[in-house]
């Protein structure tokens, strides 16, 4: 695992950049990619490419929700992990391109899973299928 960044360092840095990552890759707080047997953050269980061709301005935070809920990505947690957001803690952060990713033609946009009742949020192991 990396070092704690210093004050003035960009704490993601070292993560693992997103067209490099698949569905079932498990990540620290900081998004490098781990084996899921060890402590994780995060797992990935969709990913996104946003179909706004190049050029396009980048998207409000509405219009990045809008993908986030859409029914699909609802959907593929429930297929992911056996239930519905929420249940048990369980929840869905997004990951999107920044402002300056999107102008460089960055779509891809990870749909994570992540436990709020795990102590420091940490998990060991798979997420995938722990509620079915």
């Amino acid at each position: 695992m990396p070092a704690d960044p210093l004050p003035g360092e960009d704490p993601f840095a070292d993560a693992t950049p997103r067209a490099e990552l698949v569905i079932g890759d498990c990540l620290t707080v900081v998004l490098v990619r781990i084996p899921c047997d060890q402590s994780h953050s995060y797992e990935v269980f969709r990913i996104i490419d946003h179909p706004a061709p190049a050029g396009s301005p980048y998207p409000d935070r509405e219009a990045l929700r809008a993908i986030y809920s859409h029914q699909d990505n609802i959907d593929a947690f429930h297929a992911y992990l056996g239930s519905d957001v929420g249940a048990d803690g369980w929840v869905a952060p997004l990951i999107t391109p920044d402002a300056e990713e999107w102008a460089a033609g960055d779509r891809l946009m990870l749909s994570l899973v992540s436990n709020t009742r795990t102590p420091d949020y940490l998990m060991t192991g798979s997420a995938r299928g722990v509620l079915g």
